[in-house]
């Protein structure tokens, strides 16, 4: 992405604290706005133990002692907001467009799992936005990953 002389006028904006101000209050609605580069390796979206949900523990042969997802409806005119104030933020940030591209995710997370980066016990879900020009850095994912584009104009 190149910077506009409009853009240069605009101040440079702290992008991480920017992002950990929106992630507090994003994070009534079961939402975790990635903060950093690769920030989901610090807190792990799926662990064993020291884990406390509001759901309750499975039992049987297969789900024993794991916490099971409890169900949840995010709706988009909650969440998608935050994707285009994530969007604003990237524009005015003071790292590069590249440096940034991890950052632009919202994970969702289920109440019942105690905070992990799951919206069930074997799924996980992240939405993405960018802004027209911006280049993703390439990068690789499991088999079993697929990308849906919700934009009128590709991806």
């Amino acid at each position: 992405m190149r910077r506009t002389a409009q853009d240069n006028a605009r101040p440079m904006l702290d992008a991480r604290e920017a992002m950990e101000r929106l992630n507090a209050e994003a994070a009534k609605l079961h939402i975790s706005l990635r903060t950093q580069p690769n920030a989901p390796a610090q807190r792990p979206w799926f662990r064993d133990a020291g884990l406390q949900g509001n759901g309750e523990i499975a039992n049987g042969r297969v789900g024993t002692g794991q916490l099971k997802a409890l169900p949840h409806h995010w709706r988009w005119s909650q969440i998608g907001p935050y994707l285009d104030r994530v969007a604003e933020i990237a524009r005015s940030a003071d790292v590069s467009p590249i440096e940034f591209a991890d950052r632009r995710q919202i994970l969702l997370t289920n109440r019942g799992l105690g905070g992990r980066l799951q919206v069930a016990n074997t799924i996980r879900c992240a939405v993405s936005i960018y802004n027209p020009g911006d280049v993703a850095p390439v990068h690789a994912h499991t088999p079993n990953a697929s990308r849906t584009i919700l934009s009128p104009n590709g991806g």
